[in-house]
């Protein structure tokens, strides 16, 4: 059974005071509006300036120790592209590396704050998707803790442990994975299946969106 062990985090996009302007509310136009993605949930860290499904400006940055360091300073010179207004920023909730998901959710939520701009969330995992293919499963090491598995575009991201992992992925044909040889030293039986990937912030642009406009609330939960 695919157990759903992440440590959750809840927490509101803004503090809770009597002086936090109320947020603005995403509307039917979220897909014209002008935003900022971030991806640090892996080595293949990634951050993107977008206006819909459109990439306007993006930038690769390496995951690890390094990455707090050169975040900020790699944003501030993206936001340099656009002579528009930020008008919402995104990151990754996880699951995923707990300091790069973390340092993400930090930088995301100071611009939110500082911006007064809608703060969304989205599972790192779908950033990792087969292009065109909303079917293809995702599968991240969590080292020891087993492997971050997404079965697809409609299904929830869960950790799976080794003994487990031969009968849940044995049926699938394709499986995306931003470091396949990891994978593979510790399932060789993948052989054959594993697809390398990177973010894919067109489908996350023209996918998570529709998901923030239909929710109901705006919170911004941690998952590694």
């Amino acid at each position: 059974m695919q157990a759903e062990v992440y440590r959750k985090f809840e927490k509101d996009a803004t503090p809770h005071t009597n002086n936090t302007p109320k947020k603005p509310k995403i509307g039917d136009h979220v897909l014209t509006m002008i935003g900022l993605i971030l991806e640090t949930s892996t080595e293949k860290g990634c951050i993107a300036l977008v206006k819909g499904p459109q990439i306007l400006a993006a930038t690769h940055i390496a995951g690890g120790p390094a990455l707090s360091h050169q975040l900020a300073s790699s944003v501030e010179t993206l936001l340099k592209k656009t002579h528009s207004p930020l008008q919402f920023v995104a990151a990754g909730t996880g699951p995923g590396s707990y300091t790069g998901i973390r340092v993400g959710a930090a930088l995301a939520k100071a611009l939110s704050f500082g911006k007064k701009i809608p703060l969304l969330g989205f599972c790192n995992l779908l950033s990792f998707q087969i292009p065109n293919d909303p079917h293809s499963a995702v599968l991240f090491d969590a080292r020891s803790g087993g492997f971050y598995y997404l079965k697809d575009a409609h299904s929830k991201a869960c950790l799976i442990s080794l003994t487990e992992s031969e009968e849940i992925l044995s049926p699938h044909l394709k499986i995306a994975s931003p470091h396949p040889e990891l994978i593979i030293k510790r399932l060789p039986f993948l052989e054959g299946k594993l697809i390398e990937t990177s973010p894919n912030f067109s489908y996350l642009a023209t996918s998570f969106f529709k998901s923030a406009q239909e929710a109901s609330q705006t919170l911004f939960s941690l998952q590694y």
